[in-house]
């Protein structure tokens, strides 16, 4: 009976992880410290559960910083006391998240170069320009992560004499979308659009995401996620 009970709990524990996190009443405060004091203050938001878009770095340039709704009342209201610069950048992040999430490409399909790729159709992509440029193009491993996804780079050499190297790596941290459709996009011009010609003097290493665990977090639970798992 205890032994049921463990397997009945324990599923129900899987299945709350897997449901995706929610950031309604959350907003983004642009925020710029004007002294020593205050730049300390800053930093200690996100061990009171803030979450930095844009690290505090030095007095006079702004963070960005995710704050949940029990930040918004008296702590937020005592910074602006002390004299902090604070501006709003994203009003509702739920909302923001819930755009981004409709205009991202289908879970199942090609790649499209306009809109945010899986993991997966990121992986078939660099197959397909392998399979379409098997002269030039090389797609291989360089490893693990954690749970056992491949760190896939494609190579890009024209070959001929000894030239010099260019490394391109996407997705460091796990919600920065962006980053692995920069990649993807300069992949593209490389091998199909305007900008071939850069691969004449140049051999390209493009690693499209670093964080592959990561990548598939942000996309099954938590947007916000930016570490490895």
């Amino acid at each position: 009976m205890k032994f049921a009970i463990c397997i009945v709990l324990a599923a129900c524990a899987l299945s709350a992880s897997s449901e995706k996190i929610r950031y309604d009443g959350y907003t983004v405060k642009r925020i710029t410290p004007q002294n020593l004091e205050q730049l300390a203050t800053l930093h200690n938001l996100e061990a009171v559960g803030a979450k930095f878009w844009h690290e505090p770095s030095a007095v006079g340039r702004h963070a960005d910083v995710l704050l949940p709704p029990h930040l918004q009342g008296d702590i937020l209201q005592n910074m602006q006391t002390t004299g902090m610069k604070i501006e709003e950048f994203v009003e509702d992040v739920q909302k923001l998240i819930d755009e981004e999430s409709s205009g991202s490409a289908a879970a199942e399909g090609r790649i499209a170069l306009d809109k945010y790729a899986t993991l997966e159709q990121i992986n078939e992509f660099l197959v397909e320009q392998n399979r379409l440029h098997p002269n030039i193009t090389e797609v291989f491993s360089i490893g693990k992560s954690f749970e056992g996804r491949d760190l896939n780079v494609l190579k890009i050499s024209r070959g001929g004499p000894t030239k010099g190297a260019i490394w391109l790596d996407a997705n460091i941290h796990a919600r920065e979308w962006i980053t692995s459709a920069v990649a993807i996009n300069t992949i593209n011009e490389l091998l199909n659009g305007e900008r071939q010609g850069w691969t004449e003097d140049f051999d390209w290493y493009i690693l499209t995401v670093f964080n592959p665990d990561g990548l598939v977090y942000t996309k099954t639970t938590d947007r916000m996620w930016r570490k490895t798992r």
